[in-house]
């Protein structure tokens, strides 16, 4: 599904990681692990979900991590978008990682660089949930 979305905020994190906070024009459903794509500039980005589901009206997405050139784009556009207060457009939700909530197994998480922003909404979504299966988080 196709949204229009403004960006509400943005926080530098520790990491070189940018957290955007974006609010679409219409709440949706996801599921804790998926992720939306962002048309830029003519380019299509995929940006995993790092909140959890049932917080839905701002979706938290983590740029940055890399010199990438990607990267670099992104977090420009998202600051002029926020500052013009422009908006742009995403599709969403996308993806097969997600969280399934039904199952009683231990939960195996394997992220890298800001891959963790799935893992965090995967996280704060069993939390939330009190989910009691033990969890194994590996980041490099």
């Amino acid at each position: 599904m196709i949204f229009n979305c403004k960006v509400k905020k943005i926080e530098a994190s520790d990491s070189h990681i940018y957290k955007v906070f974006i609010k679409p024009d219409k709440c949706f459903d996801f599921k804790a692990g998926q992720y939306v794509i962002v048309y830029l500039n003519g380019k299509n980005l995929p940006f995993s979900i790092a909140n959890c589901p049932t917080c839905n009206e701002l979706l938290e997405l983590h740029v940055g991590g890399s010199e990438k050139k990607s990267s670099i784009e992104a977090i420009s556009h998202f600051i002029n978008a926020l500052i013009y207060q422009k908006e742009f457009t995403i599709d969403a939700p996308h993806g097969e990682a997600w969280l399934r909530e039904e199952s009683q197994s231990p939960l195996l998480l394997i992220a890298g660089g800001t891959g963790l922003s799935y893992i965090n909404s995967i996280l704060s979504c069993c939390i939330s949930r009190q989910l009691a299966q033990p969890i194994y988080l590996y980041w490099g």
